[in-house]
């Protein structure tokens, strides 16, 4: 049936525990390699990570944490992430997963609706001063002895746990100060601990504001978790002798579940480049380390692509790369093929909606270029999708384009509020994501992009900007493109193309007209044209075309 598809039957969905799963890598092969933190220079085999996570969690245990309190991560990537990870884990505490870029507002916002009793957190992170924010915040830093902080606008907050052995506020534990703690819990305790815990109970908070809503703290189980690493890591052919390239920052879904807990599924070995996303590092890492897959968003690969060094980096070892996020450009796909024809899987094109599952469908092998580019994917086991009217909320049948739905064992437990997991989905399980997609003849699922993105065109007709973006970006001149509506004065909205041209053109507007003119059914034609240097993006790397909206036809500065 056109309008609903599901994913393929398979076994049952993982029931473990994060920490469990870890311990039971570590039992399998203790000394195969983990995580390598290049920027560090550590090198963990699974083994070691088990002991780390121990000891943190131990030292979680020192401080009073319970089953369901929730631990705060603020930091870059770094091997301590991965402890606290699953750490957290093991003492059934909730891991929040913090943003790299929190100003002072967004740290009282989820810290305050978590009610986090921890928080580990680095200095900060190129030109961001964490400390300063966390000063802002919570003041009374500097007026407590460690683990006596009691915060006026964070009243749950009592400890303050610093990633490093220099100077800092007086309420706050240095990282071996926290660790040295956990010496005095017998190894008895932690189990005992652990053989309480379901893997059906919370495991992680992510704030999202997928499909154009307002941040939410969305809670995952450890089973659903798993499950998701899991099954991508079937998906992409993942085994226990690859090393996975991850420039992605832990905090992010993609990171620290395709990349952390895709791993641990096979026994392979995580790589972080670098403590940020850095081109040349990454393009060291994937050298010097071997690694057989690069994990990573369009806007990644295409800095990678545009460094000068590239093409006399050895990435002969590199057989897969996962690419998904925003914005989702055709022409990265077909330059990374150029460049690197010896790839196994050119590109395996994962989709997921944070505020829903973190992947839910991913390209298969074999799959043509077109297909993947156009973000055309499998669903996943365990996951079923409708899409519906835009207008009439009913199922689309027809084939076109309509609101995204999703239910399934992976998805999220449902939305943090307070003290508790709120269902986020209806009573029949069906959540909307807010995503635009389309379901093909055979099976796949295609998104195209956020619905309140639709451009409500004058003649009545719904633009989706994606269409006319892939072929405007087809223009040899043009770098970048964003397709926007803006206000017409009759009513309704015409279809604005803001440009970015590439060095040295000198494109014009009449010159796109035309080119267009040929390619597109007028009514998907752009009326308007405007030419930018840069486009305003959200935080998670996608355009803002609600900015650009109000930004209208006076231009961007």
């Amino acid at each position: 049936m056109l309008g609903y598809v599901t994913g393929p039957d398979q076994a049952e969905p993982v029931r473990s525990t994060i920490g469990g799963a870890l311990d039971l890598a570590a039992a399998h092969d203790s000394e195969a390699l983990a995580l390598i933190s290049q920027h560090q220079g550590l090198r963990w085999t699974y083994g070691r990570l088990a002991a780390e996570s121990d000891c943190f969690a131990r030292s979680l245990l020192a401080l009073g944490v319970g089953p369901g309190e929730r631990v705060a991560v603020w930091s870059p990537n770094c091997a301590e992430w991965a402890a606290a990870q699953f750490g957290t884990a093991k003492v059934g505490a909730i891991l929040v997963a913090m943003h790299l870029a929190c100003r002072a507002d967004d740290l009282v916002h989820m810290l305050g609706i978590t009610e986090a009793s921890v928080l580990v957190v680095a200095r900060g992170l190129a030109h961001l001063d964490y400390m300063a924010a966390l000063r802002e915040c919570v003041p009374e830093l500097d007026a407590h002895d460690p683990g006596k902080l009691h915060s006026a606008r964070l009243p749950t907050l009592r400890h303050v746990i610093i990633l490093d052995e220099q100077g800092g506020p007086k309420a706050a534990w240095s990282w071996r100060q926290f660790l040295a703690m956990g010496s005095v819990i017998p190894a008895m305790q932690l189990a005992l601990r652990a053989s309480t815990l379901d893997t059906d109970d919370p495991a992680v908070i992510q704030f999202t504001s997928g499909g154009g809503k307002p941040a939410r703290a969305v809670t995952f189980s450890h089973s659903a978790l798993l499950t998701n690493g899991q099954t991508v890591a079937n998906g992409i052919g993942l085994t226990s002798g690859d090393r996975v390239c991850l420039p992605i920052p832990f905090y992010h879904c993609f990171g620290s579940v395709v990349g952390s807990l895709g791993a641990l599924c096979r026994g392979a070995a995580v790589v972080l480049p670098s403590r940020s996303f850095d081109s040349t590092a990454v393009s060291a890492a994937v050298q010097g380390e071997r690694c057989t897959v690069l994990c990573a968003v369009p806007t990644m690969i295409s800095a990678q692509l545009n460094e000068a060094s590239f093409d006399g980096i050895n990435l002969s070892s590199l057989r897969t790369v996962m690419m998904g996020g925003w914005p989702f450009d055709s022409a990265i796909i077909r330059a990374l093929h150029d460049r690197l024809p010896l790839l196994e899987r050119v590109v395996a094109c994962a989709y997921g909606a944070s505020d829903v599952s973190p992947i839910l469908s991913l390209s298969v092998p074999g799959d043509p270029l077109d297909r993947v580019a156009a973000m055309e994917g499998t669903l996943l086991p365990y996951v079923e999708a409708s899409v519906i009217d835009p207008l009439t909320g009913e199922l689309n049948g027809h084939g076109g384009p309509g609101e995204l739905c999703l239910r399934g064992s992976v998805s999220m437990s449902g939305v943090w509020e307070g003290t508790g997991v709120s269902p986020a989905a209806g009573p029949d399980g069906w959540a909307q994501t807010g995503e635009l997609a389309t379901v093909t003849v055979d099976g796949r699922l295609g998104v195209l992009g956020l619905r309140a993105d639709l451009i409500m065109a004058g003649n009545g007709r719904l633009v989706v900007p994606r269409y006319v973006e892939e072929v405007v970006a087809s223009h040899p001149s043009v770098a970048g493109v964003v397709v926007s509506g803006v206000a017409a004065g009759r009513g309704g909205e015409v279809v604005c193309a803001w440009v970015q041209r590439r060095p040295g053109s000198a494109l014009t507007e009449s010159e796109l007209a035309t080119f267009c003119r040929s390619r597109l059914p007028r009514s998907l034609q752009p009326q308007r044209w405007q030419f930018a240097d840069a486009f305003p993006k959200t935080e998670t790397g996608r355009p803002d075309r609600a900015a650009l909206r109000h930004v209208g036809l006076g231009g961007l500065p």
